[in-house]
């Protein structure tokens, strides 16, 4: 079975995109079932 598997690594690129146009502001989290969903996390200091 692991003559399948790959290293995780060849499938991820580092991703470095900030929201300093302030172009949305939904912001989401992901819940236990690996859906999004809005935060619940207090928006205070994060500049959203």
């Amino acid at each position: 079975m692991h003559k399948n598997y790959e290293p995780l690594g060849k499938h991820l690129r580092l991703v470095d995109t900030r929201n300093s146009d302030m172009v949305t502001e939904r912001l989401l989290g992901i819940n236990m079932d690996k859906y999004f969903m809005p935060s619940v996390v207090p928006r205070s200091g994060m500049g959203v």
